[in-house]
């Protein structure tokens, strides 16, 4: 138990008499301090003297044109709502399934089970109010919405290709002619897809 003690005393020196107690750091405390102090001639030298270590700059510059070529693969594979895209979305049953099972949470409130149309307009008819019968209208009116109308954008909850999926599945219920369908409303215009 002796090792563990520590001779402290007062010094002998006073200031209006106070005395101080001398109470050294402990031994470790101090070599840590000292490690340290070695540490930075090192850690100065490496970066500073020798220009080994890349700076901290250089390192952020480094990792962020990573993570740049990194968004661009991304975004390389990511669907592209162009005309062709979306009619060869059109062509294919799954995406046509996949577009389906958006449609009631998404569609139906607002343009009924069928597309027959309720607060929005009808989807089944040739009449087109914002999308001028293009696919690529229809992907943009379902991305961006139509605020004016009532109709969020849909861009902000879903993927590019689930409104792909939902574009194609929208098309292809042109011509089903539903019961109790609303009333054409916009310019009759045929659908860009069905033009031979």
């Amino acid at each position: 138990m002796k090792k563990f003690e520590r001779e402290d005393h007062l010094l002998e020196h006073s200031y209006d008499e106070i005395q101080e107690y001398d109470n050294p750091l402990p031994r470790w405390w101090v070599y840590i301090f000292w490690a340290t102090i070695v540490f930075s001639v090192f850690y100065w030298i490496h970066y500073h003297m020798t220009g080994q270590g890349a700076p901290v700059a250089q390192s952020y510059d480094e990792e962020m044109a990573e993570l740049n070529k990194l968004k661009a693969e991304i975004a390389a594979k990511e669907f592209k709502p162009e005309e062709a895209n979306l009619a060869a979305m059109l062509a294919n049953p799954a995406s046509i399934e996949e577009g389906k099972a958006l449609y009631p949470s998404r569609c139906m409130p607002c343009h009924g089970a069928s597309g027959e149309g309720l607060v929005g307009p009808n989807l089944t008819d040739d009449h087109w109010i914002h999308t001028k019968g293009t696919l690529a209208g229809i992907y943009n009116v379902i991305d961006k919405g139509v605020p004016a109308k009532g109709m969020i954008p849909w861009g902000t909850q879903l993927k590019p290709a689930q409104i792909g999926a939902l574009t194609a599945y929208v098309a292809s219920l042109r011509g089903t002619s539903p019961a109790n369908a609303k009333a054409p409303e916009g310019e009759q215009i045929a659908p860009s897809w069905l033009k031979k």
